[in-house]
Formats: structure tokens, C-alpha cells, sequence
């Protein structure tokens, strides 16, 4: 072993010992998580209970996994989680899988320390559960990764991969860590592999587009972007408020551009290129604007959840139009008919419930005919 890399495991291990087993012993068995969750005791009750250990794991497990996806629901889905880790503890108390599932959650909220220590007394040689268990190996290799440890992080990926070589997401970690390294030709085969086991995932797609900016083919790079923008924007059809998804695709049109500003610098007479950069910022932009809409939308959703006093008719009408404008149709209805179980009499808001539930048919046939383009209405 030369100095280097003496160095190097000197400091993982200054890293490792941060987490003494005195720590590990004050830890308690929801952590900081559950009060992350924003879990009320109403909320809870909508939750059907468990009806076993193992059916208690998999709810958990299921909505954990929604949760690490981010998006609108995120939270809900961490409540979710946490109810259902709740349960298998009671079903039982030395659950080694309840623990991890809590570790997810302490990942999710931020309590990186909290999380590092849980998952990797989880996955070791005294855990045989955790051990086979891949899930188990990619995040303690996320959480590596977060840290900027990325030779750790991508051992922990090859981990998982061989207990699970199917799986997309490891893939597509695994690529992103070795172009972290400057490894790009290892980066361009999991990017690969990735999309070959996904080709409907806009992020393998992303990361595929990355690897190859690095590597310089930026006709290939462009090909990959527009398949992560029409993949996103398919999602967007089915959830057009998605904060994750809109920034994702804002961040695809930046990449975008940044492609075809590489291809002008070697080609700067091809007109195709200064129409196709038009039109990305143009996109760019509706987007923007589409999220502005978002945000007054959600503002005055606000000023009608709050019930009493009795909304304004012009406040009620300003909230049918945004919504309507951002097709949130299904949103908006919900929120109104819940509003009338309290004002009854609110003419306002019936003739709005008809007025989005008209336009929710003329734009579900729209939607229905087209298959693509700009995810504004």
C-alpha cells in the first residue's frame, strides 16, 4: 500500500468512526423521520392497517420507494412509509428491514448521519437479510455518493448490481458516479445498459445525454435529450402540476441549447441548428411561464381551502381559470365540491365545477389526438 492510498482509507476510516456504537445505541427506532412526515392523526387513519409483518414491509417498502422518487407526493408517501414501519414494529420489534426502512426516511429528510450508520448496519455480513438485499447496497452507494466519496459509492453500486443486475436505477447511479471520476468510457456502458433495461425512463435518457457531452459526440448527446424531453413531457400529460418533472425538463431545454452551441461552434452555417436552439428556448420559456401559473394557482387554492369567511366569486372564478390553464381540471373540482360541503349556496362555485368539468372533456379529447409538443394548453 503506498502513502496515497494509506491516506485515503485513513480517511474512510475517520469517516466510519463518526459513527461509534454509542451512537448507533441512542438512535431511536423512527429517528428524526416521523417528524419530518407531516403525519396527522387523520391522515393516518385513512391508512388500511396491516395485517401481517411481511404485508406490513411491503407498504412500507412500496411507498418508501415512491417517496425516493420525489414529486408532489413525496410527503404523502413518507407518511405513508412511516405508518406502515410503525406497524411492523409492532408485529416486530428487532425488524432489521423496519430499521432500514426508517434509514430511508432519515435519508429523505436529511439526517444523512442518522441514515449512513442504520443502513450500513443493515447490510452487514451480521445482517444476512440486509446482506443479499440491493436496495440496501444502493443507497448506502447514494449516500456515498452524496458525500462526494465516490470510489465507496460506486463499490456499493457494484454491490447491488450483482445481486440485482436488472435493475435501471442502479445503472444509471453507477453511470453518473463513474463520469464523476472522469471513468467515461465506464460511464457510456451503465448509461447503455441503463436505457436498454429502461427505454421508457427520461433520467437514463438524461444521464445517457451527459456521459456523451463528456465524451464529445454531440449528435448523440442531442438524439438522447430529445428522447429524455419527449419522455418527460409524456409524464407531464398525466401530471401536469409536477414541480420534479417541469424542472427536469427545464434543465433538459439548458442541456439542449448547451448541445447545439457545441455543434455551431463546428458547424456555425447550418440554419437547422439556430432554428432548433429557437425553438428549445421557446419551450424553456412556456414552461417557466406554466410554472408561474402553478405557483398562483396553488396560492389560490389556498385563499378557497381556508373556508370561512365565504370565498369571493371573483376569487372562486380567478381559481377555475388557472386551473383550467394548467390543467389541473380534477384538482380544481375536488377542491370546489369540498368547498360547497360548507357553502352549499355558493352559486359561484357550482357554475365553475360545470365549467372545468366541460373543459376537462374538450381537453382530455385534445389530449387524446395529439402526441406531443408543448406541455402548455
Amino acid at each position: 500500500m503506498n502513502a496515497q492510498s494509506g491516506l485515503v482509507w485513513i480517511m474512510i476510516g475517520m469517516f466510519a468512526a463518526a459513527f461509534s456504537s454509542e451512537v448507533l445505541a441512542q438512535l431511536p427506532r423512527a429517528d428524526s423521520a416521523a417528524k419530518q412526515s407531516d403525519a396527522s392523526p387523520t391522515e393516518t387513519q385513512k391508512y388500511e392497517s396491516a395485517v401481517s409483518l411481511t404485508d406490513a414491509l411491503d407498504r412500507a417498502t412500496a411507498a418508501i420507494r415512491l417517496a425516493e422518487k420525489g414529486g408532489d407526493n413525496s410527503r404523502k408517501k413518507l407518511a405513508e412509509a412511516e405508518f406502515y414501519a410503525q406497524q411492523a414494529v409492532e408485529f416486530d420489534p428487532a425488524s432489521a428491514k423496519a430499521d432500514f426502512i426508517f434509514a430511508r426516511m432519515n435519508h429523505l429528510v436529511g439526517h444523512t448521519r442518522d441514515a449512513f450508520s442504520q443502513v450500513r448496519r443493515y447490510v452487514s455480513p451480521e445482517n444476512p437479510e440486509g446482506a443479499a438485499d440491493w436496495e440496501g447496497f444502493k443507497v448506502l452507494g447514494d449516500l456515498y455518493f452524496e458525500a462526494t466519496y465516490y470510489v465507496q459509492a460506486l463499490s456499493k453500486y457494484r454491490r447491488a448490481v450483482d445481486l440485482n443486475p436488472s435493475e435501471p436505477s442502479i445503472l444509471i447511479a453507477m453511470s453518473r458516479c463513474a463520469l464523476k471520476m472522469a471513468k467515461r468510457k465506464e460511464a457510456l456502458v451503465y448509461a447503455k445498459e441503463g436505457v436498454r433495461l429502461d427505454p421508457s425512463s427520461a433520467e437514463a435518457f438524461q444521464v445517457l445525454s451527459e456521459v456523451l457531452v463528456a465524451t464529445g459526440e454531440l449528435d448523440e448527446a442531442k438524439q438522447a435529450v430529445h428522447a429524455a424531453i419527449d419522455r418527460t413531457r409524456a409524464g407531464l400529460r398525466d401530471q401536469p402540476a409536477s414541480m420534479k418533472e417541469l424542472n427536469r425538463l427545464q434543465r433538459l431545454h439548458l442541456a439542449l441549447q448547451e448541445v447545439i452551441r457545441g455543434q455551431l461552434n463546428k458547424e456555425s452555417a447550418n440554419p437547422a441548428y439556430y432554428l432548433e436552439y429557437a425553438d428549445s428556448a421557446m419551450e424553456s420559456g412556456e414552461v417557466s411561464l406554466h410554472m408561474h401559473m402553478i405557483g398562483i394557482q396553488q396560492m389560490l387554492e389556498k385563499g378557497i381551502s381556508a373556508g370561512e369567511p365565504a370565498s369571493s366569486a371573483a376569487l372562486i372564478e380567478r381559481y377555475a381559470e388557472y386551473s383550467a390553464n394548467v390543467m389541473m381540471h380534477k384538482k380544481a373540482i375536488e377542491v370546489l365540491e369540498k368547498y360547497l360541503e360548507s357553502h352549499p349556496e355558493d352559486a359561484a362555485a357550482t357554475a365553475a365545477i360545470e365549467s372545468l368539468q366541460a373543459g376537462k372533456l374538450t381537453d382530455d379529447k385534445s389530449a387524446t389526438a395529439s402526441a406531443g409538443g408543448s406541455i402548455t394548453p
